[in-house]
């Protein structure tokens, strides 16, 4: 949302004097010596927050993988039966999709080559499986893009700004929202506590934060396979069924 800027005649109108020692007593209470000391700690705190955000590889890697979702998006608007579809939608209805985007869907390559093996084998989840890992691993970029870019102090008096500021607080709470009922689903993806737990922790290693190897996923807890064989074997249960439970969350939300 563009920043409203204050006409010159806006300026030129006198504040009211009560007006002005409110706003003053506000930034007192706050420690500050004025309502011009405050708004300055605010700025120089915004600032301070987006060196911080600049500098931090997972933020910087959370906006990339925003970014090639969003390419998605405007693929996927290049046509009106495509308008305002999202990701898994366009997935179970059977939207021709190719390699590049199918790419772009999967949040990283880990997922990528689970869905299709470098060795053109055929691939250890499906295809709606794949967008709903993209859909999880989105959320969460959404909720730490967002906390690190937003801060809802920053009001701006003069010529607004606050509203911008306020959609993006709504936005996150949105996205927060929605992460804690995808999370609350694998919670509930066995009866089984144990393999239940299992089945987030292997969802998250593979899915967020750019994801990681799942031979490198440490199988561990009471009752779990030992054998080489057998753990390979419930690892890639464990993963397919968690993101079966997402495609199934999905489908409902």
């Amino acid at each position: 949302m563009a920043r409203l800027k204050a006409t010159a005649a806006m300026k030129a109108v006198p504040v009211d004097p009560a007006t002005d020692r409110a706003m003053d007593e506000t930034a007192k209470a706050r420690g500050y010596e004025s309502w011009a000391a405050y708004q300055a700690a605010l700025r120089a705190r915004k600032e301070r927050r987006a060196a911080v955000a600049a500098k931090d590889p997972e933020v910087g890697a959370a906006r990339e993988r925003l970014s090639l979702l969003a390419s998605v998006a405007a693929e996927l608007n290049r046509t009106p039966v495509g308008a305002n579809v999202d990701s898994f939608t366009a997935a179970v209805r059977g939207y021709e999709i190719n390699g590049k985007v199918i790419k772009a869907l999967a949040p990283n390559v880990h997922v990528l080559r689970l869905y299709a093996p470098g060795n053109g084998k055929g691939g250890l989840i499906t295809r709606d499986q794949l967008v709903a890992a993209g859909d999880y691993a989105c959320l969460s970029d959404q909720v730490k893009v967002g906390g690190a870019s937003r801060d809802p102090g920053d009001i701006q008096v003069d010529g607004g700004g606050g509203g911008s500021a306020e959609l993006s607080l709504i936005n996150r709470i949105d996205a927060v929202k929605r992460l804690r009922a995808a999370e609350a689903a694998l919670a509930g993806a066995s009866s089984a506590p144990a393999w239940a737990g299992v089945i987030r922790r292997i969802v998250d290693w593979i899915c967020l934060d750019g994801g990681h190897p799942l031979e490198d996923f440490t199988l561990a807890g009471p009752g779990i396979a030992k054998g080489k064989n057998e753990v390979k074997a419930c690892k890639g249960m464990a993963i397919a069924q968690g993101l079966d439970v997402l495609c199934q969350h999905f489908r409902k939300g």
